[in-house]
């Protein structure tokens, strides 16, 4: 009888610990997870915002300096580029509202406001373009560092510097369990 006992606590045993880590390691997995489609959604946002800052960029540079020289071509071919980078941007917006804080989505609702005005005026009043350009590539490069700024906050800042392992100790785990991404990750 004694033994039946010992294998049965055993057997219970077995099973919470099973249970346990299974669910630890569930958990764990659904976190990394979490984190890396937020990280995707952030790559995917700056990718596009730094493109159509270049195409931007570019298109100013050939209209101020190469005016009687430049070909349409270049230009639609810049043109398409940032077109395309904006559409993107537009898709990055409904991810950003579901997997990302709600700062950074409405943030991006304003800079896409912001830049369609910006288009609009520009299609409308024809004339300044090389003004409307650089108004766009100054609100692109603004939105861009909130963006980086908001991703930092949110995925962890890789320019942090680690307390001391010996000085700090509690907070040296800290920062170690903040860049495995699974201490502060909330579903």
């Amino acid at each position: 009888m004694v033994e039946l006992v010992k294998i049965l606590a055993q057997l219970l045993g077995a099973i919470v610990v099973a249970r346990l880590t299974v669910t630890w390691a569930i958990s764990r997995h659904k976190s990394e997870k979490t984190w890396e489609r937020k990280e995707a959604a952030f790559t995917d946002i700056l990718d596009s915002l730094l493109t159509m800052e270049r195409a931007i960029d570019q298109q100013a540079r050939l209209s101020r300096t190469f005016m009687d020289f430049v070909s349409n071509e270049q230009i639609k071919v810049l043109q398409a580029e940032y077109r395309a980078a904006r559409q993107r941007y537009q898709q990055a917006i409904a991810i950003a509202q579901l997997l990302l804080p709600d700062e950074v989505s409405q943030s991006m609702i304003i800079a896409e406001g912001n830049l369609f005005e910006l288009s609009t005026t520009r299609a409308v009043g024809g004339g300044q373009e090389i003004g409307h350009l650089r108004e766009q590539l100054e609100l692109l490069r603004r939105h861009r560092g909130e963006i980086l700024a908001f991703g930092r906050m949110v995925l962890g800042d890789p320019n942090k510097n680690a307390p001391d392992v010996f000085g700090d100790p509690v907070g040296w785990f800290r920062y170690r369990n903040n860049l495995r991404k699974s201490f502060a990750d909330r579903p």
